[in-house]
């Protein structure tokens, strides 16, 4: 069995606190990209090397929160009737670090559900489908208006 190694990556720098003062501020680069991720955080450790204080250690965390979390759309679609299926897009407006799983529904209006269209799920209802993430579109089936069949109300 390969044993994987992390290398964990600690820069050092000093922060010299004048006398007579209690602050100064320490600037650590945050790296922005374009991928939407959950809040991250790491620490920062400070051990007195000189001076006199009631304690030679402690840590801080900061906290970064994501600047990139994206927004989904399921979009519009004019579609034939005897297209056969409407195809939806379904998206997000950049990508994500974790998968992105939208529940869809349908809902009548002026089209209704088994006339004018036959409610799925995202996966066509194939139930044997195990593996869900790969689902892109989802599908609306149109019947055609002849093999329609009319219910009362």
């Amino acid at each position: 069995m390969q044993k994987i190694q992390t290398i964990i990556q600690a820069t050092t720098v000093t922060a010299t606190i004048p006398a007579g003062q209690t602050t100064v501020n320490v600037s650590i680069p945050i790296t922005d990209d374009t991928v939407g991720e959950p809040t991250e955080d790491f620490t920062v450790n400070g051990s007195v090397t000189s001076g006199n204080t009631s304690n030679t250690t402690d840590s801080g965390t900061v906290t970064i929160t994501d600047n990139d979390t994206p927004a989904f759309t399921v979009g519009d679609v004019t579609v034939a009737e005897d297209n056969g299926s409407a195809s939806v897009p379904v998206s997000i407006d950049n990508p994500s670090s974790v998968d992105t799983v939208v529940a869809i529904t349908t809902v009548d209006n002026s089209a209704e559900d088994p006339n004018d269209y036959t409610s799925t799920d995202c996966y066509g209802n194939d139930s044997s489908r195990t593996d869900k993430r790969e689902c892109k579109q989802f599908q609306l089936q149109m019947i055609p208006l002849e093999n329609r069949q009319r219910t009362s109300r």
